[in-house]
């Protein structure tokens, strides 16, 4: 078997919690076994709810918060991907794939076999709807299976058919034209896939599980029309391309 590996928390504390803001502080009180946290108020700016929380190693502060699973799903739209290198405060960085360590899972008929590495893109999905969780991130996890189509300078995608089809529904959703659109093919696409996805603007549904995770096949594509009368924001039409002008005549 391959060495055992596995990346150390700096995380404390998770999972689904009621925050309860007070006049000074904030309460977070965790469902699953009831252990209570006072913390600072400071950085908390949302009014009491479910949320998905992660505290800092100390367990005396917030450190990741995100919408909670629920029956209905979210209205979101893709804002950017995770992993960014040489991201400062003045400058945004360059998003990268990431290396998904292998590990060993049970099998269906006992036993155990193991998961190779892999490659994966981390998007950061922001909520538009309206409401206690309008602006709040929910992470969604693409493995990253593109390759240089042969022969061509375009980019193709070779994985298995559950992860191409992961991959399409998720462009489909943000915007992005499968038909027409092509990824110019470097070593890393995600820059420009990146660029594609903003200029769209896509606004589209996911569906979480009870763990705040987007369910298998949970994002859907939302017609313009219906996001309009839902959050009065549909996406903007392209501008027509100007018409050449005419040489002026010697």
């Amino acid at each position: 078997m391959p060495l055992p590996s596995a990346i150390k928390s700096n995380a404390g504390v998770r999972g689904l919690a009621e925050v309860r803001v007070l006049r000074d502080t904030i309460r977070v009180i965790f469902k699953a076994d009831g252990d209570t946290y006072e913390l600072h108020k400071e950085g908390w700016e949302r009014e009491t709810g479910l949320f998905n929380i992660t505290l800092n190693k100390e367990n005396d502060k917030i450190k990741y918060s995100s919408p909670p699973g629920r029956p209905e799903p979210y209205l979101v739209r893709f804002a950017e991907f995770g992993n960014r290198v040489g991201r400062t405060d003045d400058n945004p960085g360059v998003p990268e794939p990431k290396v998904r360590p292998g590990k060993q899972m049970p099998g269906r008929n006992g036993g155990f076999y193991w998961v190779n590495d892999s490659l994966e893109a981390s998007a950061k999905l922001t909520v538009v709807e309206h409401g206690l969780y309008e602006g709040m991130t929910i992470p969604y996890s693409l493995p990253y299976t593109f390759e240089q189509y042969p022969g061509s300078t375009i980019t193709m995608l070779k994985g298995t058919a559950a992860q191409n089809k992961r991959i399409e529904d998720f462009l489909r959703a943000t915007g992005f034209d499968l038909l027409n659109d092509e990824i110019p093919w470097t070593s890393n696409v995600l820059p420009y896939i990146e660029f594609k996805l903003q200029e769209a603007r896509g606004v589209f549904s996911v569906q979480l599980n009870e763990h705040g995770f987007v369910e298998k096949d949970g994002v859907r594509s939302i017609p313009a029309s219906l996001v309009e009368a839902l959050i009065g924001d549909a996406k903007p039409a392209k501008k027509p391309k100007a018409k050449a002008k005419a040489k002026a005549k010697a």
